[in-house]
């Protein structure tokens, strides 16, 4: 079986990376082919055992003609699409570009699969943007992959009938840094005790809601620090960069230059496993503020770490991951004693740690592709 993957593809973007390890484990079931948007910055494959075959031959926002001549050329029994609507600067009408490709491509007699990362809320109005958004979702005429039950009931409301599959996002495998080792190459402090969240720096991060916990944190935990093991994105807008602006304004407001410390970069995988291992507690403090219903791949990235890990408990991307099993849940009014509850109780700290890394091997890339064949059969 031939298949024609169409996303980014190695650069700074969590749908690249997740769709760089996916098809590492698929390239094992079937012949595969990633047909990438152009870019200026690639980056190196997540690890030099990645070797797929791909080809650049799209620009978002513009006509697909190049990508589905190309993909023709391949002769694929099935077009997958990793599909997040910024990817393809997509129009949700009539006059879609994608839903145009994929007629021609359908046509053809070739299959059409669609992983959604983002789905748009839906919306109970008899206006023209409501129904052209029922259009959109009703054409796609493709099986269709999603990450967690949340937003496969989500789309659902979009369109009924569709032929839908839930795939958690595949967690990588890795072996935990020892912290003594993590401490030493990083040039850390081994007995101070860190909160390190890993990510792009964004308003839906929950960075300046947990700043303005960590005095209360400090009191009771004074040689605590807090670490954010990322950067803003290369593309990120405006809104971003302001939000982090305020954020590193709070942390001077509240004199906390000393226990808040923002890498500012895109954090290699080697160097994130070394944070991660030097972390007391790993944090997702994900605050939902894009309004699009999704899964998280960077909450799957870090369950192997086998550290306590604290998750948002409003955030409708961490709807999966269950508390007091694979992490504890959180909001601000509750955060101080889920941090305790992390720290002072070695139990069940190892008990959701442990969770975590048995949900990782659950939803492995390799069982991930595992059931991305079967969708492909069908």
């Amino acid at each position: 079986m031939k298949i024609a993957m169409v996303s980014t593809w190695r650069i700074p973007c969590g749908v690249a990376k997740y769709t760089e390890e996916l098809c590492n484990d698929l390239s094992n079931f079937c012949e595969l082919k990633v047909f990438a948007e152009y870019t200026q910055a690639e980056l190196e494959p997540i690890n030099s055992d990645i070797n797929i075959s791909y080809e650049r031959c799209y620009v978002r926002g513009e006509p697909f003609d190049n990508l589905g001549q190309k993909i023709l050329e391949y002769k694929p029994d099935v077009v997958h699409v990793q599909f997040e609507s910024s990817m393809f600067a997509e129009s949700y009408n009539s006059s879609s570009l994608l839903l145009k490709s994929l007629k021609t491509l359908q046509a053809k007699g070739i299959k059409t699969v669609l992983t959604f990362h983002t789905v748009i809320p839906f919306q109970n109005w008899n206006t023209e943007e409501v129904q052209q958004l029922k259009y959109w979702y009703n054409n796609l005429n493709s099986n269709v992959i999603v990450g967690n039950e949340m937003v496969r009931n989500e789309f659902l409301k979009w369109n009924n009938d569709a032929k839908i599959s839930v795939i958690p996002l595949g967690s990588t495998i890795f072996k935990p840094v020892e912290r003594s080792e993590a401490a030493a190459k990083l040039n850390m402090d081994a007995n101070k005790i860190y909160i390190v969240q890993p990510g792009f720096y964004g308003p839906d991060k929950g960075m300046i809601q947990l700043v303005k916990l960590l005095p209360i944190i400090i009191q009771k935990y004074p040689n605590l620090q807090l670490v954010f093991a990322g950067g803003l994105h290369p593309l990120a807008p405006e809104a971003w960069k302001s939000r982090t602006r305020a954020c590193i304004g709070e942390i001077i407001k509240l004199n906390l230059t000393k226990n808040v410390i923002l890498l500012g970069k895109f954090v290699s995988e080697n160097e994130l496993n070394l944070w991660l291992g030097l972390a007391n507690i790993v944090m997702q403090n994900y605050h939902w503020v894009s309004g699009l219903y999704s899964a998280s791949a960077n909450a799957h990235r870090l369950l192997c770490a086998n550290r306590p890990i604290i998750m948002n408990s409003k955030d409708v991307r961490l709807f999966e991951f269950a508390d007091g099993v694979q992490c504890c849940k959180a909001d601000e009014s509750t955060m101080l004693e889920a941090v305790d509850k992390c720290l002072s109780n070695i139990e069940y700290a190892n008990k959701i740690s442990a969770g975590a890394v048995k949900y990782a091997y659950e939803t492995s890339f390799k069982s991930a592709a595992e059931k991305h064949f079967e969708v492909y059969k069908k």
